[in-house]
């Protein structure tokens, strides 16, 4: 063998040796989009064989955003440069659309892939008892390709990003404090001071690392999620603060105020990058949409409005509700909106057309609440009545009622994995329900017979219970008890 060979030989081995002693962690960059492509080809956008390499990627993004900084190959200065002029929005909503394609696995994607089978034989053809020891593989890349070359070999693999866990939850008080509570033990976490006044409003980034709140001492405060250190506190508002919203890409945050007005702010410098005019009366709500391209905010007026997030433009106005409007938020995937308001309704709506496709009727007092579940299948409402109410989102029927404040309930919301619930209300109270779902109907009737109160008849039992007759699984249900 060729010493040039042998050494490359004896490296490799060296490095399977590490591999399977799990001493190696494979750190990918966009340079390995060039394995297994021809020299003389080069990334074009548009076309799907091939993912570009860093440079590549780098004076495509040039050429869009007009670079003027000299070296366009240069991925970073690039990136700054977009984020600094245009904001990093559009530089965001561009590497998704870039990326968002079915790009075929490298040679180099599928090899790593195959480590674990190299290694410890097929999935199927393993002792369980004594796994082998599998690799940790890191990527700056924001496709997904390698998590289709695991596809492709069935191969199982974890996948591990930065987001809020649900572990976490951040309540808002009258005492000038919010308050970061564990989940798990129900303890205070953290003890957020810094106003002056009450505070209306806290929230988590979407990545879980910041935490804005806002109050009536006409404020809003950017937090570090960890510590609760102020980082920025944002001043302009003539009026309360009311609400408040991070951006998905957590540049930037919006704030509603009773001076009838909503801003936008910059995380990274706390300044006024848009204030947005329309509305009447104190705006109560707002909110980002999913994809960062629009702002919803609602008003006393008794109207929601929908906002271009990076020029202020008014897109729409939503009109139906007969009372103020206390708060309004988007579907997971952007395609409706839901609004709640002290007509005691909250309304779901498609943005595209500005018309309600559910009413949600069945609170006895004003909705201050409404939020759907992560996947979108759910909505819970918060009323005056002292009551929370989970609905089908689709169908706007009413599926649970949650009781147990002492006073009205001013906020409900979601876990991350939707199995768990938390409320606020008037009674300083903050409540956590665990959703426990049946989904046929034979698991149904189980349940139904642990909630009759007297012996029924046998003409009842059939009718009701379905006792003597055939039970069947065809029509599938979701009840949910709490």
């Amino acid at each position: 063998m060729a010493p040039a060979l042998q050494i490359a030989d004896n490296h490799f081995r060296q490095v399977v040796r590490r591999i399977r002693a799990g001493r190696v962690v494979p750190f990918i960059g966009a340079g390995a989009n060039l394995c297994g492509r021809p020299e003389e080809l080069t990334w074009r956008p548009g076309q799907f064989d091939w993912l570009p390499n860093g440079p590549e990627l780098s004076a495509y993004l040039a050429r869009l955003f007009d670079y003027e900084g000299g070296n366009n190959e240069d991925l970073v200065r690039v990136s700054q440069y977009v984020t600094l002029t245009v904001g990093s929005l559009p530089l965001y909503e561009e590497l998704r659309r870039l990326f968002d394609g079915d790009y075929p696995p490298t040679v180099l994607h599928r090899f790593l892939a195959e480590i674990p089978t190299i290694l410890g034989g097929r999935p199927a053809d393993r002792d369980h008892d004594h796994p082998p020891l599998y690799q940790l593989i890191v990527t700056t890349n924001y496709d997904d390709v390698l998590e289709r070359a695991f596809h492709a070999v069935g191969e199982p693999f974890d996948l591990v990003t930065f987001s809020p866990d649900g572990a976490r939850l951040v309540t808002a008080s009258g005492d000038t404090t919010a308050r970061v509570w564990d989940v798990a033990s129900g303890q205070t976490a953290l003890h957020l001071i810094g106003h002056d006044r009450e505070v209306s409003s806290a929230v988590f980034s979407r990545d879980g690392s910041r935490i804005v709140t806002g109050s009536w001492d006409y404020t809003a405060a950017i937090r570090d999620a960890l510590t609760g250190d102020v980082l920025r506190m944002l001043t302009g508002h003539a009026r309360e603060v009311t609400s408040v919203a991070f951006s998905p890409d957590r540049a930037r945050v919006a704030t509603g105020s009773r001076d009838q007005t909503a801003r936008v702010w910059s995380v990274r410098s706390g300044r006024t990058l848009l204030v947005l005019r329309g509305h009447t009366a104190a705006v109560k709500s707002v909110a980002y949409s999913p994809d960062g391209r629009f702002i919803a905010t609602a008003s006393n007026d008794t109207t929601a409005k929908l906002w271009n997030a990076r020029t202020g433009q008014l897109q729409s106005t939503l009109h139906g509700h007969d009372q103020p409007i206390w708060m309004v938020g988007f579907s997971p995937d952007g395609a409706s909106v839901i609004t709640a308001s002290e007509d005691q309704t909250a309304r779901i709506w498609d943005p595209a057309t500005d018309e309600v496709v559910a009413e949600l009727r069945g609170h006895t007092g004003k909705v201050y609440g409404a939020t759907f579940s992560p996947d979108g299948t759910l909505v819970i409402t918060a009323s005056e009545d002292r009551t929370a109410v989970v609905w089908d989102a689709a169908t706007g029927r009413q599926l649970a009622e949650l009781r147990g404040h002492a006073g009205a309930v001013n906020a409900a919301a979601f876990s991350a994995d939707s199995k768990l619930i938390a409320t606020g209300g008037d009674d300083g109270a903050a409540r956590i329900y665990r959703r426990r779902i049946r989904t046929t109907v034979q698991e149904l009737l189980e349940w139904a017979r642990t909630r009759v109160t007297r012996e029924l008849t046998r003409e009842e039992r059939v009718r009701y219970l379905r006792e003597g007759a055939e039970a069947t699984d065809a029509e599938p249900l979701e009840i949910i008890s709490l």
